[in-house]
């Protein structure tokens, strides 16, 4: 019982801080355009047709999912740092491509 209690208020201090709540509050777009919000319904879903299949606990696919929510938005965070690498990596092959035509 405890350790429900535990998971129930992780899901839920994890839910608040990724801002989840106030996605609900907004429009069904809203929720959509946000990495976040469609990281946590999609493992979700899956993980809630895991459960209808095997019989295991709800509250544990809500925690898995707002920890995958979480972890997506250092995920992109990511995906944003390698975006600014390849983009230098690309100017400075695109100068000495224009040097070279220049020759």
């Amino acid at each position: 019982m405890v350790a429900v209690a535990i998971m129930a208020i992780t899901a839920t201090l994890i839910a608040h801080h990724l801002g989840f709540f106030d996605a609900l509050l907004s429009i069904l777009t809203k929720v959509l355009k946000c990495y976040k919000c469609c990281t946590f319904w999609v493992v979700l879903s899956s993980l809630l047709s895991s459960v209808i299949c095997t019989q295991k606990n709800v509250l544990i696919a809500l925690v898995i999912a707002f920890a995958a929510a979480y972890l997506s938005h250092w995920i992109m965070l990511l995906f944003g740092e390698l975006n600014i690498i390849y983009n230098r990596l690309w100017l400075r092959q695109e100068k000495r491509r224009t040097k070279r035509r220049e020759k």
